[in-house]
């Protein structure tokens, strides 16, 4: 991948940020495979959780460090999924992932 540029103040706390987010998803789509009963979807939902960690190795190369989920947002997404369904928890996901990647276009 080559060096990485050196970040200010901004640019680190914003990354910071996207690292919280994408280890957050990780637990989330994991948790919510475990409780999956059909496994295809719990497949689908590991695949999904293996890539949210992918991204967070990603930027964890740009900070050299780790950063805690919000276990709040665990917590909001898998009871949704258990209230609601899980279509519905994965739709406001999707909603979240798509507003997180065009935040991305600044660093990549």
């Amino acid at each position: 991948m080559g060096a990485k540029p050196t970040l200010d103040y901004r640019q680190r706390r914003r990354i910071l940020n996207f690292q919280r987010n994408e280890i957050t998803e990780y637990h989330v789509y994991s948790r919510l495979a475990e409780q999956e009963k059909d496994p295809e979807n719990r497949d689908v939902l590991r695949e999904i959780a293996e890539e949210e960690l992918e991204h967070y190795l990603f930027w964890k190369e740009y900070t050299g460090q780790d950063v805690e989920p919000s276990r709040w947002d665990v917590l909001k997404y898998y009871w949704l999924a258990r209230i609601f369904g899980l279509t519905f928890s994965l739709k406001l996901l999707e909603q979240g992932e798509a507003d997180a990647h065009s935040q991305y276009a600044e660093f990549c």
